[in-house]
């Protein structure tokens, strides 16, 4: 328990790091799935135009 008040006293000292922390993981997995999105999508273009 104690690990818990530790962590929450810390993100309220330390608050404006936590959410450059936060926003930074944000849109680094905001970006990851928009890259892997478009790849999808262009490979399976790519497909669709070869079997023709």
């Amino acid at each position: 328990m104690f690990y818990v008040t530790y962590v929450l006293a810390e993100l309220r000292r330390r608050s404006g790091r936590t959410i450059l922390t936060a926003l930074g993981l944000g849109i680094g997995v905001a970006l990851v799935v928009t890259v892997n999105a478009l790849s999808n999508g262009s490979i399976a273009r790519r497909n669709r135009c070869s079997n023709r």
